[in-house]
């Protein structure tokens, strides 16, 4: 087995759920200092990841001797029987249902905060109650959702889910959460009043969700670029370790794409970007992405 270096991931400097990096933190009156957090490892599922609200974790790393595999669904599926069909999945590959480590949610529109919480009540009591996935009481897994603006759907599906093999890949594999400018709307603890119920504010300079303007559109993908940068250098990975790149906007990008999402991506633009047009799954952000490296990728026939 060929012996991958991993660079000290313990201690990790980072400023919230969705973080401010310097190019960005002059935008907004919202910049958050610094804190401490560990990343933790889920030895059962072979894999460490960054802790994030009860519904989900910022992203996921495989350790050691273990790879990420992305599996997506042919079609969408309803989240209750899909549930049945990740097991049945993992069973297949002969992995334990701890190897979960990210799930790719579809809702009919974008939730408001009630709503969202009801959606992860569900959810929660699957993978805590039922699954038993949490490490030491925090949920391992990252999600994403996409709040879909065309083919309407009628309630939660599923769209796709990754999972950890034994593997001696020389390369790492890894699992982001979805990543939108939510914090640039209302402020640093936007992730946690959500998880608490509270009421979201929105910021004094908060971006205007009917302005399609490429300078608005640009001050929110720059945000957005600049979570996903904090979010990798956390997982101690790269851009070029990327297979994937999944980007969720409904609005015109124009020469947005060229200008400024392509430029950051280290090279892993030349893999392609997988734009779905819809939006992050609460009110006010508009632009969403995640981004995966995997060993393999599998299309689910159900």
């Amino acid at each position: 087995m060929m012996q991958r270096t991993t660079p000290d991931r313990r201690k990790i400097l980072i400023g919230g759920a969705a973080v401010l990096v310097a190019q960005v933190a002059g935008r907004s009156s919202f910049a958050q200092p610094a804190q401490e957090r560990k990343i933790m490892d889920n030895k059962a599922g072979g894999y460490s990841f960054l802790p994030g609200i009860i519904a989900f974790s910022e992203g996921a790393v495989a350790l050691p001797g273990f790879a990420v595999v992305h599996a997506r669904f042919n079609r969408l599926v309803p989240l209750d029987a899909a549930y049945a069909l990740v097991e049945r999945e993992l069973k297949t590959a002969n992995r334990p249902i701890n190897a979960l480590c990210g799930m790719e949610l579809r809702i009919a529109r974008q939730y408001t905060v009630d709503e969202f919480r009801a959606l992860n009540r569900g959810y929660v009591g699957t993978l805590r109650d039922k699954w038993q996935l949490f490490v030491d009481g925090v949920n391992p897994v990252p999600r994403c959702n996409l709040a879909l603006t065309i083919d309407h759907i009628a309630e939660p599906n599923l769209y796709g889910f990754s999972y950890t093999v034994v593997s001696d890949a020389a390369f790492k594999t890894f699992v982001t959460a979805g990543m939108n400018d939510g914090v640039l709307v209302y402020g640093p603890n936007t992730f946690k009043q959500i998880a608490a119920g509270e009421t979201l504010t929105r910021a004094p300079d908060a971006p205007a969700d009917n302005d399609l303007s490429e300078a608005n559109t640009t001050r929110r993908l720059e945000f957005m670029l600049g979570n996903a940068d904090k979010r990798l250098q956390e997982l101690g990975v790269t851009w070029a370790d990327a297979m994937q790149v999944e980007l969720y906007a409904a609005r015109p990008l124009g020469e947005t794409w060229e200008k400024v999402v392509l430029p950051r991506l280290g090279g892993s633009g030349q893999k392609g970007v997988r734009w779905h047009y819809g939006l992050p799954p609460f009110q006010g952000p508009q632009v969403e992405m995640d981004v995966r490296g995997f060993i393999n990728e599998k299309i689910l026939h159900v």
